[in-house]
């Protein structure tokens, strides 16, 4: 895949990682036994209360290829956008 691609298997190896930690700092991640990403904190819930939790603040946030129109832009992250300076392009 990496020769297909014009990298070295270490290049495609890095850009994975990248990829994956910027959807890790940006909260973009899925958790279907708890959905603690899933859902709106609010300070009073007993997982931020006690400290098991930080309080996310801006609510959960999905992620798409690319955004559709209608998409909210502080809700959806997008990888793929209409400018040039996209991340993954």
């Amino acid at each position: 895949m990496g020769t297909r691609l014009g990298l070295s298997t270490e290049e495609l190896l890095q850009g994975v990682a990248a990829v994956l930690d910027f959807t890790r700092r940006n909260r973009i991640l899925l958790d279907r036994d708890g959905q603690i990403f899933s859902r709106i904190w609010q300070e009073g819930d007993r997982e931020i209360a006690n400290g098991y939790l930080p309080l996310f603040r801006g609510g959960p946030k999905g992620l798409k290829l690319q955004r559709q129109p209608g998409d909210e832009a502080g809700r959806i992250t997008q990888w793929i956008g209409s400018r040039p300076t996209s991340m993954m392009q």
